[in-house]
């Protein structure tokens, strides 16, 4: 019997490799201008090309969105279809999710101009500090943001409100957040051939096991849908 046990729990982690290492591909393929941004120009230079960057980073937003979604349905139900499963949920949150996107991308722009321009204008740099705290806090709620577009059907205006009072209400989660990503630069840092393969499940995977509980809770008591 327990031979029996060790063989599934063996069959169970292959499970898991392949569906990381699939989803991760899917997401490689749908963000190739990203991929080729960073082939050819590299993180180093993403303030001298922030425009382009930004651009690039279009298709994060839809994608990124529908690993979310099948990453909890791994945690939840033990299981899922691979690429149904994740095209299930990038064909019925692209529009929102890249709308969303878009939106924090520009706004990212925005807040960043002002902050590089605040040493030329006086007002501007009194302002500076304002600046920085909504970009903070933009990074922040980014995480929560797509975990809840993921799982709920919401308005953006009410995934917007809710994001910004759970990034607020429970600090553990967000920061904990906040180092799945840091832990994740970390590794790409380290071994860039090898996490390519599978990091971004990797992350989206952390991100919805910290954050199930309030899932879990939100369904219970405040359902969306």
């Amino acid at each position: 019997m327990k031979n029996v046990s060790n063989f599934n729990k063996l069959l169970t982690f292959f499970d898991y490799v392949f569906w990381f290492f699939i989803e991760n591909c899917i997401f490689l393929i749908l963000n190739i201008p990203l991929i080729l941004y960073l082939i050819f120009i590299g993180f180093t230079n993403i303030t001298e090309y922030l425009p382009l960057f930004l651009i690039c980073c279009i298709p994060f937003g839809a994608s990124f969105t529908a690993i979310l979604y099948t990453m909890g349905k791994i945690i939840k139900y033990k299981d899922i279809f691979v690429i149904k499963d994740f095209f299930k949920s990038y064909k019925r949150n692209f529009i929102q999710a890249t709308y969303i996107w878009v939106l924090e991308l520009f706004i990212i722009f925005i807040l960043y101009i002002n902050i590089i321009s605040s040493k030329n204008f006086t007002l501007l740099n009194i302002l500076m500090p304002f600046f920085v705290m909504i970009m903070i806090l933009v990074i922040l709620i980014t995480p929560i943001l797509f975990i809840l577009l993921s799982r709920f059907e919401m308005k953006s205006l009410d995934l917007l409100r809710t994001s910004i009072i759970l990034c607020i209400s429970k600090p553990l989660i967000t920061i904990s957040n906040l180092i799945v990503f840091l832990f994740s630069l970390v590794l790409f840092e380290l071994k860039p051939s090898y996490s390519i393969l599978f990091l971004t499940s990797l992350i989206c995977y952390l991100l919805m096991y910290i954050n199930n509980p309030i899932l879990v809770k939100l369904e219970k008591n405040n359902p969306f849908q």
